[in-house]
């Protein structure tokens, strides 16, 4: 169990989902209003901060946030839940590759392991920050360029 405090769920769980949710649906050809995205994202947060006290081993807590996504998405959109599924294990397998590259590289370039950054809260909520700032671009570059991989809008 990892003690998640309330900042670290609002300054990055929150727009963590955000972004695994709108870029998981551009890449499928899904065009929402930020509404429903933003109400998935901030319902999201008190399941996080469940999920991630609960006494599971590392990394089934990830699964379980997937799901609980998918879950709120299909809330909020009405989109089916196995198009909700593809869409956010898009989004959420770009978001695990961006840690598992950014992760090493900040490690090295800031001198501060990974046992030291989940002790401190700003560490938690700033080392994950790249990824973001990626997966935004990316959504932004692809909806400006109307760019995505499936169209399961249809």
């Amino acid at each position: 169990m990892y003690d998640l405090p309330w900042p670290v769920i609002v300054f990055y769980s929150v727009p963590e989902a955000f972004l695994i949710i709108i870029l998981g649906l551009h890449l499928t050809n899904y065009r929402l209003t930020l509404l429903p995205v933003m109400y998935s994202s901030l319902v999201y947060a008190p399941f996080c901060y469940i999920i991630w006290h609960l006494n599971i081993p590392f990394g089934l807590h990830t699964i379980l946030q997937t799901m609980v996504i998918v879950i709120l998405i299909h809330l909020f959109t009405r989109i089916s839940p196995v198009k909700c599924i593809i869409a956010v294990s898009i989004s959420v397998i770009i978001k695990i590759t961006l840690d598992v590259i950014l992760q090493p590289v900040l490690t090295y370039l800031t001198g501060i392991d990974y046992r030291q950054v989940m002790q401190v809260p700003s560490f938690v909520v700033l080392f994950p920050l790249p990824g973001l700032i990626i997966m935004g671009a990316l959504y932004y570059l692809l909806k400006r360029r109307n760019l995505y991989l499936f169209n399961l809008n249809n």
